[in-house]
């Protein structure tokens, strides 16, 4: 299996799993930011046509919704609260099912995790 902090490093060879639902709503024309603890460099050659920004702070700021896609421990650690001023929109899909859905329900936030009832 995979460990608590294997984030994608197992998909590197070809276009990492993290990466390819950003590339589908970059190619759908949205504005997408991208932070990945380890793999920024890697990104920015897999998907020429994102922003990216080494803080999960210049990452959301603005963004109307927010997709977590990686499994860095980091992630897990982040309180919502100090998020929600920065978005536009408290949305979050939480597509490793990692998150306190309740505290980030708590918290104001939207939260989807497909996989999961909520």
């Amino acid at each position: 299996g995979r460990g608590a902090d294997a984030g994608d490093r197992g998909a590197r060879a070809q276009e990492p799993q993290p990466r390819r639902p950003a590339r589908s709503v970059v190619e759908l024309g949205a504005a997408v930011t991208i932070h990945d603890p380890k793999g920024i460099e890697n990104a920015e050659r897999v998907l020429p046509g994102a922003a990216y920004s080494h803080s999960v702070v210049g990452a959301v700021q603005g963004a109307e919704a927010v997709l977590h896609l990686t499994e860095w421990r980091e992630y897990r650690s982040i309180e919502p609260q100090d998020l929600l001023p920065l978005v536009s929109n408290p949305f979050i899909v939480d597509g490793r099912n990692v998150l306190d859905v309740a505290l980030w329900k708590r918290q104001g936030w939207t939260i989807k995790a497909p996989g999961r009832s909520l």
